[in-house]
Formats: structure tokens, C-alpha cells, sequence
């Protein structure tokens, strides 16, 4: 698995997706078509002061608000693409970012029990 990871401290919420509109059309065409190394966007949804982001220990990385994921492998890639125009992205909230979804993205036939 591939993935790129973006941080959001401004997030904008629609029917159940987060639109993310911060990725440039270069970086979109480096996840969409299908591959045989599937690629994700991680998104993060982190508090606007970066200094809470995240606090990390020797035991543990602790994220402060969430994270999510989308494929882009069926969306077409953007002919001529440029890093200064902006493709918006829709990230199902649905999609968030558990051990048990990121063992599914890993293989997605793996069947993953109950504690």
C-alpha cells in the first residue's frame, strides 16, 4: 500500500464527506487508476494550533481528532496536469481511519474478528 497523508485543520463537511480541496492536480493523478500497489489518501482532520496535533510518546503516537481515507483508483487522471490548480476530493466520513479499516486496506479479503 501507498498513501499520501494530508493534515486539515479547516475542514468542510457535506452530506457525509468531508471536501477536501487542497490537492493539486499532479498529486491527485499519483493516486487515481488502478494499480497493482493499491494508493490512498489519508486525510487528517487536526486541531488549527500544530502543536496539538499529535502527542507522541515512547509507547504511543496519539492523534488528537481523527483520520480518514479514500481510493481515488476509478477517478480519471486530469490531462496536463498542474501543481497550482486544485482538485476538490470527497472523503466518505464513513471512512475512518481503525485498526480493523486499515487491516481491510492492507487485504481487503481478510477477515478481521471481534475482540
Amino acid at each position: 500500500m501507498e498513501v499520501q497523508v494530508k493534515t486539515w485543520s479547516t475542514p468542510k463537511e457535506r452530506d457525509g464527506f468531508w471536501r477536501y480541496d487542497r490537492l493539486n492536480e499532479n498529486r491527485f493523478n499519483l493516486l487515481t487508476g488502478k494499480r497493482r500497489v493499491p494508493r490512498y489518501l489519508f486525510l487528517l482532520i487536526v486541531p488549527p494550533d500544530a502543536e496539538r496535533y499529535a502527542v507522541a510518546t515512547e509507547d504511543s503516537l496519539t492523534l488528537t481528532r481523527a483520520a480518514y481515507w479514500v481510493s481515488l483508483a476509478d477517478e480519471p487522471k486530469i490531462l496536463n496536469p498542474s501543481s497550482s490548480s486544485y482538485v476538490q476530493v470527497s472523503v466518505p466520513k464513513s471512512n475512518l481511519l481503525t485498526v480493523e479499516s486499515l487491516l481491510k486496506l492492507f487485504d481487503p479479503l481478510r477477515l478481521v474478528e471481534a475482540p
